[in-house]
């Protein structure tokens, strides 16, 4: 049983991350991205309220209609403690450590 509607929303939006999210950035800029089709807006703007970020979209290529969150700077800064604790065991979370290494080791437990 749930025990509240925060932890089944963060369960959610932990879920949709480890199943879709990419940790990326280019050595200076890291970012958490996650790119969906334009009917799924809606759970990106889920995940801008729980996280901040940023929807970008709806864009057109080709035949694919999609939007893009993009969370980075602070607003990533502060989540990572959330994703070090609340990912599951799985290759996101292996992908997450090895990238969150790279960013902020400041912030990983020793």
């Amino acid at each position: 049983m749930l025990e509240s509607t925060e932890d089944f929303r963060l369960g959610f939006a932990i879920g949709i991350i480890a199943a879709e999210g990419s940790f990326t950035g280019d050595l200076r800029k890291p970012a958490l991205q996650i790119k969906m089709h334009a009917r799924d807006q809606a759970t990106l703007d889920f995940l801008q309220q729980m996280f901040g970020g940023k929807v970008y979209g709806p864009y057109t290529h080709g035949e694919r209609y999609y939007c893009l969150w993009s969370l980075r700077g602070a607003e990533l800064r502060q989540s990572v403690a959330t994703f070090m604790r609340y990912l599951p065991e799985s290759y996101k979370r292996t992908q997450f450590i090895e990238w969150a290494g790279r960013y902020f080791k400041d912030l990983l437990p020793e």
